[in-house]
């Protein structure tokens, strides 16, 4: 009976150790993005400002392309560094430099202890240019997440929960009514 016991001790706490393994990932998180101005226009000068959260973070770095409807200029893009601020806030300064880009797009890539973090091409959020910034044109076409294009899902650790939780109580039955 006694050995019994020891068992389901052992078994809860390995249950508890696989619980805890998720939550112990140091991954960064894009929490907001600022864009000033919030229109930016071709050949203008853009500042970009992102609160990034995350254990550890070393250096980010700020990717821009400007496009075109046909192409994106991969050979002049931006890979600028953002200088760190208060309360996890980076901050960078660019300058578009060409006259037919039609939208802009933009992503980060940040240093942990762990690594850099590379963003894929799905990463990137765009953002179309006016022609100038006074013939008052509104492109809408922005994704109205304020940049933050992150779609992790949160919550994946409930399927782990739920099985250690459906576990656990088959096993205390099956041990309880012995």
């Amino acid at each position: 009976m006694k050995k019994q016991h020891v068992s389901i001790y052992l078994i809860m706490s390995i249950f508890v150790g696989l619980l805890l393994v998720p939550l112990t990932s140091a991954e960064t998180s894009i929490e907001s993005v600022t864009i000033e101005p919030e229109e930016p226009a071709r050949l203008g000068d853009i500042t970009f400002s992102a609160i990034i959260t995350g254990e550890e973070i070393q250096e980010v770095y700020l990717l821009v392309q400007e496009c075109n409807d046909d192409i994106c200029y991969a050979i002049d893009s931006f890979n600028e560094s953002m200088s760190p601020g208060d309360a996890n806030n980076y901050s960078s300064s660019i300058t578009l430099t060409k006259d037919d880009a039609t939208y802009i797009k933009y992503a980060f890539s940040i240093l942990t202890e762990q690594g850099w973090e590379v963003p894929d091409s799905d990463d990137y959020t765009n953002v179309d240019l006016t022609v100038n910034s006074d013939n008052g044109n509104q492109n809408d076409n922005n994704d109205g997440s304020n940049g933050n294009s992150d779609s992790n899902t949160p919550g994946f650790e409930l399927v782990f929960v739920l099985t250690i939780l459906c576990t656990l109580a088959l096993l205390i039955r099956r041990y309880r009514f012995q």
